[in-house]
Parts: C-alpha cells; sequence; structure tokens
C-alpha cells in the first residue's frame, strides 16, 4: 500500500468512533488531540501529549495509546499519593538501581552511603540544575535539610559513637528509607538534624524503653 493511498480506516476510541481530519501526506488529527502517522515501515503510531504508542493498525495503536494513558494516570496518581520522605526514598532507589540486595560498596561507584548524599545534596543546587533529571530534582528539594544534617552528623562525625556505628553499618535501601523518616518527621535544618539523631541515640541505647526507628521510609522491592 502506498504511502498516498493509505487511511487509518474506520477507528474507534474508548467506544466512540473517532473522526479524523488528514493533517498531512501521512497525518490525521481528532479532536481531542490524538494523532495518527502511518510510517515507512508500515506501523501505526498513535500519539497524545506526551504519550506514543504503536501497532500494525491504526485501531491497535489506537488500543494501545489508550492502555498506556490509563496505566500512566494511575502511576501518577500514587506518586501523587506518596509522602515527600517516602517519595525521595523511590526515586532516588531507582535512579540509584539500589534494591534490597545492594551492599554499601560497589563498583564503580564506591561507597553508596556517599553516592546518595552527593547525588541528592547535586540534584538541589541551581548551578548543577540539568546534571539530574527533573524527577530527582523535583524529589530531592525536600530532602535538603536531612541531607545536609547527614553530611554533618554521619559523614562529619558529629553524632555519638552509638548513632555512627548504626548508620555505617545500614545497607544503601535503608539509608535511603532513613532519610525519608527524617523528610516527613519536618527536619529541615542541620539542627534539626542534631535533635533527630540525639533522640536516634536514646532508642539505640539497650536500657531505653523506646524501639529504634526501623526506617519506615525504606523503598519497596521495584
Amino acid at each position: 500500500m502506498s504511502e498516498e493511498t493509505v487511511t487509518p480506516g474506520n477507528v474507534t476510541h474508548l467506544g466512540e468512533p473517532l473522526t479524523l481530519t488528514r493533517t498531512g501526506q501521512c497525518t490525521w488529527t481528532a479532536g481531542n488531540g490524538i494523532t495518527l502517522t502511518y510510517r515507512p515501515n508500515m506501523i501505526w503510531a498513535a500519539t497524545a501529549g506526551p504519550h506514543t504508542t504503536i501497532g500494525a493498525t491504526a485501531q491497535d495503536a489506537l488500543d494501545s495509546l489508550t492502555i498506556h494513558r490509563r496505566r500512566t494516570t494511575g502511576h501518577e496518581a500514587a506518586l501523587r499519593r506518596m509522602s515527600h520522605g517516602r517519595l525521595f526514598a523511590r526515586q532516588m532507589s531507582r535512579y540509584l538501581h539500589i534494591g534490597p540486595g545492594s551492599r554499601r560498596f560497589r563498583r564503580p561507584e564506591g561507597d553508596l552511603h556517599k553516592t546518595i548524599i552527593r547525588t541528592a545534596i547535586e540534584a538541589t543546587r541551581p548551578a548543577e540544575h540539568g546534571l539530574h533529571p527533573e524527577h530527582i530534582e523535583t524529589a530531592a528539594r525536600p530532602a535538603i535539610g536531612a541531607l545536609l544534617a547527614w553530611e554533618r552528623h554521619i559523614t562529619g562525625r558529629q553524632a555519638d559513637a552509638r548513632v555512627l556505628r548504626h548508620a555505617h553499618a545500614l545497607g544503601p535501601r535503608a539509608v535511603l528509607g532513613l532519610l525519608g523518616d527524617m523528610v516527613d518527621a519536618g527536619v529541615t535544618t542541620v539542627d534539626d538534624g542534631a535533635a533527630w539523631f540525639a533522640d536516634m541515640s536514646h532508642s539505640l541505647a539497650p536500657d531505653d524503653p523506646r524501639p529504634a526507628r526501623p526506617g519506615a521510609n525504606t523503598p519497596r522491592t521495584p
């Protein structure tokens, strides 16, 4: 079939006939913003905003687009329901490929504790804008207080020995969970972090009845 004679045929979207207007040699556009394009490799593409799907026929491409948009909408809604701390932990774990079995030291990054802090702090700096994806910058901004507190009290060894031992023994995912807990607890400054780690020190004491913080925001396995 030549490009001059190809047409999408009678197609439907969400159960309703879709009225299309030819806007190019191989392009048709509907009033709802969907565009159908016939490609030289005999594949149809359906596009709506940032979403594009393909199919062997125009209807196949449209059906795939409908499914894709539903999935994407549900995913975005789930992210909006997350707390800032949980979202930070989730996005960073995926971005840095940190899973439940990740160890602290990994080639070629080295110390993943330091990689987490360095990467997230970079993502909050205007001068470093564009170095990391926008969704990482967005997730990291509310965590800047917790990040700087960790850098001062853990990396800088200002916390007491009990807290330092505990922090250094954590796996990378648990570190992200702990930072997420700090964000959700309202740690926005280095001084807030000092109070947090002092509280943690008490909770880690053997004779203290309060339980140790579990890291509620440790990301779930993707």
